[in-house]
């Protein structure tokens, strides 16, 4: 398609004024009468518009509201040269002298009228219908609630009609949606007039409606695209007048993969001539291929080898060569344009920076030579004499220091190979490390010098990613802060930062694929002057990796962006396919094959069987591969429906063969392996090691299995323990429970004789079986807990089988059905009880008896404070003693704060003493001459709950407290006291449902939070010591 250009003749039958609601006839229906009318009474409200003055009264208004309607309305009203035509439709209406009087055609009326732009004015067709008579158009003017002029006329070519509705029918050209159209639609203008014709033989009027696009201005009104599914208008009417035919050839619906890339790239033809162009460069000779990447690398720097050796390509000539957004196409004035479908821009001239990417993506397949490549590249184009002083980095708009050098970038890894093979092969090219800013007394001066070094004794920089991330903070400016002082020094300058790079290239470049790394952030402000990433893996995930590269190499526009590239990515494939074949250069060595002069290859296979310790360690993952991904251990799926394919089914499996491979290695290596056997970040273990750790998780996973069936053996008791309908439930439970007391007794003898060998173990060898919370503790301390812990599970395990006994026989002796009161039966019965009972509260007293002594330790501490009066104490506050008027005010008002605090102080320190008395209350079963009643643990409740509202309630005080003495509020604290009161009244509210809500003793809640907020009230009206302080500074 091309743009919208409709041209058509119709015949006026009548025409007709009305009201703006069509309900008063204004004129008369006739001929030309009503036309002339309306066309006057526009004019006439132009004229108006323009040189009425507004009173005082309407005057704000006009400017708040008209000023800014009409600013986006009539935008670039007096520079029509910046308003592109892509869109028009002309219908000239013709006016017969009579009824009988022949219809016009197209060219005898043009020959006749000319149609004069001073008499046009603005019209907005809000109204356009057609029946078997002909068609009815609707017109009125931009003012709001305006004469409605009604045209009845002949049969309009649907071309035409269909153009006029879709350009003006809208409705957006109204005053009262220019603003909103302007915001929405910022590129484009729509303008809709009648003109007056001027001729002898024909009466005639034009309505003409354009669409105006403002050379330069985006299509979206955010200057990019947002989101996938949002319709831009604007864009639809470039896109109408200019389609994208390349676009159209992609299908944008396919999902991107790594193979999109790298069938873009730019592979160098083998027929290039490159003879003699590394030669006497490097100590090494390059393959064909190898020479033809660095002529490419040359020329993506502005440079070209000729026989004299090096010359420089124009700008105009690059820029040729390079991928342009823009293209060359013609307006409906025949005048020439350009449209960027990425932006979505249309100009009458190209943009004036012209930045041309100097660089690039080399990204070489491993083992191809991308360092020798490199290496050559530096060797061959060096800078030539630098500027004297220093010059201004545009990027940064910074002063830099001019250097010579390239700056390489490598991870730790690999640092030292750059080194050796900047050695073998460009032993001509002088190197540096730089490890950093420089730190101690003379650390200014010393990076003067580490500057004017850089700049000028090295062709080549090695640097790491580690020490770029280190310089983050020195290489970035600081958010502007207000000070009160001017800063006293200076703050520390990256040197990376201060040079201009003749080159800077970013080695295994994928690490700053997110561009928000540390060392990406850092990376990304070098000043330089040619850009090189290098990595043979450029994408790790899929191509929103490859917007990092972008950043880094500052390709314009998509490094300003991430919502252009991925609009970039989403939308125009054909041009993510023309940047990498342009910028990026990529050999496998299937296709340079036969230029590759390598020895045969000689292959042994040296088979290593498994010790009987790692193949039973193999073994036993193969088999938990098999459960995970679904299969039997031939590999024949377990389930009919197994679907291989699954994403979730080949993460797991692609998951589990890494490990299965590392574990071919070493049972432990591999960060699962070595999680699994629970050595962390130490030494490998030795293989009988190694079979230790085996042997100890195998008895641990035996136990678990063991407690798992006595757990499922009580469970069992208790479904049948509370079968109402049985009568003898309890005796069945009472059986499973003895039983499972029997087998979790063996178990706790066993953890006992287990810790008991190990702890004769190590006394023999002179090591402390003493228990340690230490996390470095050594490794049999760890051994000993695990142990330990193992005996506690036990004895938690027989106690609750025990107490569950205890129970039922109390239900057996209990039920009159099946035991008489007073009977042998019965009196043996409760001495059973008792028995298991004890046992019970015996066990109990073991399991916690290390908890015990550590809250009893506490509890002692806390009574001795108490006794001794040691209990922290609230400091006195004196009395302010200020002379003067003024001073007696603040002396007032400082009482009123003190003997508040004072009163706060009190309350806290009562509080204090509350929980302290709690906090010392004796144990339950540590007293054994206290007879108990069974309501200890109710009451052991109740305390416990009361201890949690003290608690809340001293923490809310002492917030307040910090409150009164610097003024600084706690929202926070605020925040938890108003919803502890608001549960704790509708906790006491039956009408409420408080179903599963937790609320500690609520009416002792809401008394103490009560008292804090009275306090909590004064605090507005007396306000705080500090700003007591303040007020008395100001009296001196």
């Amino acid at each position: 398609m091309a743009p919208l250009d409709e041209h058509a003749v119709a015949t006026v039958f009548s025409t007709q004024v009305k009201s703006h609601d069509e309900k008063i006839i204004l004129v008369e229906a006739g001929g030309f009468t009503p036309m002339r009318w309306f066309l006057e009474h526009a004019a006439d409200g132009e004229r108006d518009d323009v040189d009425m003055k507004p009173s005082k009264k309407r005057r704000k208004k006009s400017h708040e509201n008209d000023a800014s309607i009409d600013r986006h309305v009539h935008d670039h009203h007096d520079h029509a040269e910046n308003e592109i035509p892509i869109h028009r439709v002309r219908l000239d209406l013709h006016f017969p002298e009579t009824l009988s009087t022949r219809p016009a055609n197209a060219k005898s009326l043009l020959e006749d009228v000319e149609f004069d732009d001073r008499l046009e004015v603005a019209v907005v067709p809000y109204g356009i219908s057609e029946d078997s008579a002909g068609t009815r158009l609707r017109l009125t003017t931009p003012k709001d609630r305006d004469a409605v002029l009604f045209v009845d006329l002949d049969h309009i070519p649907s071309e035409a009609r269909d153009a006029i509705r879709q350009i003006a029918l809208p409705g957006q050209l109204k005053t009262a949606f220019a603003k909103q159209r302007a915001t929405e639609n910022p590129a484009t203008k729509i303008k809709c007039t009648l003109k007056r014709s001027v001729g002898q033989l024909f009466t005639a009027v034009r309505l003409e409606a354009a669409v105006m696009w403002r050379s330069g201005i985006s299509a979206f009104p955010a200057g990019m695209p947002v989101g996938k599914a949002r319709v831009y208008e604007d864009y639809e009417f470039l896109a109408q007048a200019y389609p994208d035919k390349e676009r159209e050839k992609e299908d944008h619906n396919a999902s991107w993969s790594p193979a999109d890339f790298y069938e873009s790239v730019h592979v160098p033809s083998k027929s290039l001539q490159t003879e003699g162009l590394c030669d006497e460069v490097l100590d090494s000779e390059l393959y064909p291929f190898q020479r033809r990447a660095v002529a490419w690398m040359l020329r993506r720097e502005g440079v070209e080898k000729i026989d004299q050796g090096l010359a420089g390509i124009s700008k105009s000539q690059m820029l040729k060569e390079r991928l342009s957004f823009y293209e060359p196409v013609e307006d409906l004035s025949g005048q020439l344009c350009f449209v960027n479908y990425l932006q979505g821009i249309l100009s009458r001239e190209l943009p004036a920076d012209g930045k041309v990417l100097s660089g690039g993506l080399l990204a070489e397949e491993m083992g191809l030579g991308k360092t020798v490549e490199l290496m050559a590249l530096i060797a061959l184009h060096r800078r030539p004499e630098a500027p004297s002083g220093q010059v201004r980095d545009d990027h940064s708009e910074t002063c830099v220091t001019p250097s010579k050098a390239t700056l390489i970038i490598t991870p730790n890894s690999i640092l030292e190979q750059w080194r050796s093979e900047l050695r073998r092969h460009a032993p001509a090219l002088k190197f540096h490390l730089y490890k950093g800013i420089p730190r101690g007394l003379n650390a200014e001066e010393s990076q003067d010098d580490i500057i004017k070094e850089l700049a000028e004794d090295y062709d080549v920089v090695l640097a790491t990613y580690n020490t770029l991330a280190q310089e983050l903070h020195f290489a970035e400016d600081p958010p502007e802060r207000s000070r009160r002082h001017e800063r006293k020094y200076a703050r520390k300058r990256s040197p990376l930062v201060q040079i201009q790079w003749w080159r800077v290239c970013l080695d295994e470049a994928q690490m700053v694929e997110s561009g928000v790394t540390a060392a990406a952030r850092v990376a990304c402000r070098l000043p330089r002057l040619n850009s090189w990433a290098v990595s043979g893996t450029p994408l790790r995930k899929n191509v929103q990796d490859l917007h990092g590269l972008l950043i880094f190499l500052r390709y314009s526009p998509l490094n300003e962006s991430p919502k252009l590239w991925n609009h970039l990515i989403t939308n125009h494939r054909h041009l993510f396919k023309k940047i990498f074949g342009e910028i990026a250069l990529r050999h496998t060595k299937s296709h340079i094959r036969e230029e590759l002069r390598l020895p045969p290859q000689k292959r042994v296979v040296l088979t290593v069987p498994f010790s009987a310790v790692e193949q039973q360690h193999y073994t036993t993952l193969f088999d938990e591969m098999c459960e995970d991904v679904g299969l039997n251990s031939d590999g024949s799926p377990k389930v009919e429906d197994w679907d291989p394919t699954d994403p979730g089914t080949v993460e797991m499996m692609r998951t589990w063969l890494a490990r299965l491979r590392q574990t071919c290695l070493h049972p432990q290596v591999g960060g699962r392996n070595r999680k699994a056997l629970g050595r962390g970040q130490g030494p490998l273990r030795t293989v009988s090691e190694v079979l230790e750790v085996m042997i100890d998780q195998n008895e641990t996973n035996i136990r678990v299995e063991e407690r798992a069936v006595l757990n499922a053996q009580l469970q069992r008791a208790h479904v049948l323990g509370n079968d109402g309908k049985d009568d003898h439930r309890s005796e069945k439970a009472l059986e499973i429970y003895q039983n499972a007391m029997r087998c979790s007794a063996e178990l706790v003898q066993e953890a006992r004789d287990r810790l008991a060998n190990a702890k004769t173990m190590l006394a023999a060898k002179g090591e402390s079986t003493a228990e340690s919370d230490d996390e470095e503790s050594s490794e049999s301390v760890r051994v000993l807990g695990r142990l330990r812990n193992n005996l506690r599970t036990a004895l938690q395990l027989e106690h609750i089988c025990t107490f569950f006994a205890a129970t039922a026989t109390f239900q057996i002796k209990s039920n009159e059905a099946l035991t008489k009161a007073e009977s042998q039966e019965f009196k043996d019965l409760e001495d059973q009880e008792t028995v298991l009972y004890d046992r019970a509260k015996m066990l109990r007293k073991e399991i916690l008896i290390d908890n015990s002594r550590k809250a009893e330790t506490l509890m002692h501490k806390i009574e001795d404070l108490k006794e001794k009066g040691k209990m922290t104490k609230m400091p006195p506050i004196k009395d302010l003693n200020l002379a003067g008027i003024e001073g007696r005010r603040i002396v007032e008002k400082a009482d009123e704060l003190f003997d508040i605090i004072r009163e706060q102080s009190n309350v806290i320190c009562e509080w204090r003493g509350k929980m302290a008395e709690f906090l010392i209350k004796p144990l339950v079963d540590e007293d054994e001459g206290v007879e108990t009643t069974g309501e200890e643990y109710e009451e052991s409740t109740k305390l416990q709950d009361e201890l949690y509202v003290y608690f809340d309630a001293v923490k809310a005080m002492q917030a307040d407290l910090n409150t009164f003495i610097t003024g600084e509020d706690a929202p926070l604290i605020d925040h938890e006291v108003k919803t502890l009161i608001r549960d704790a009244r509708w906790f006491l509210d039956p009408k409420i449902n408080t179903e599963g809500m937790v609320v500690h003793a609520p009416e002792l809640q809401l008394k103490l939070l009560g008292k804090r907020n009275d306090f909590r009230a004064h605090k507005d009206r007396v306000g705080s010591i500090r700003g007591l302080i303040q007020e008395a500074r100001l009296l001196e």
